[in-house]
């Protein structure tokens, strides 16, 4: 079986067919194939996403984020069928109002560990460690 590829036209742009034929019938010298789709990207590059949406899933009392397309039904949909909502509100201290009108008073600062989150001794990512985007040139067009 013959799998779907993405082409362009010179003079069409565009298009994606099973062979390298213009559907204007233009000629072959005028197609090229380009790769337009996403490249698929390895578990152990999206480990923090997956984490993250774990733990939503579990503050909102889901299994999971998926939505079934086959119902036509939304996460928030799912989540409106009874399922109970565990995520909770940390109080934040506010200023008294005026405060910046009145010498002396500074402005509250806010604490992150007075609200339960323990920042990082260091960066959990350091700089440069991420891979840089490489281009991959598939074809070009010259007259």
């Amino acid at each position: 079986m013959a799998a779907l590829k993405e082409y362009r036209c010179a003079a069409h742009g565009p298009f994606e067919n099973y062979d390298a034929l213009c559907p204007h019938g233009c000629p072959r010298a005028f197609v090229k194939q380009e790769v337009r789709t996403a490249p698929a990207y390895q578990h152990k590059k999206t480990r923090f996403v997956d984490q993250q949406l774990r733990g939503i899933a579990q503050d909102a009392g889901l299994t999971n984020l998926k939505n079934d397309p086959k119902s036509g039904t939304s996460v928030m949909h799912e989540l409106r069928k009874g399922a109970v909502q565990n995520s909770r509100w940390l109080g934040v201290q506010h200023a008294k109002p005026g405060f910046s009108q009145r010498k002396g008073e500074s402005a509250p600062v806010f604490d992150p560990r007075a609200a339960g989150f323990i920042p990082p001794d260091k960066p959990l990512i350091r700089p440069g460690a991420l891979p840089q985007p490489v281009p991959k040139i598939v074809g070009t067009y010259r007259e």
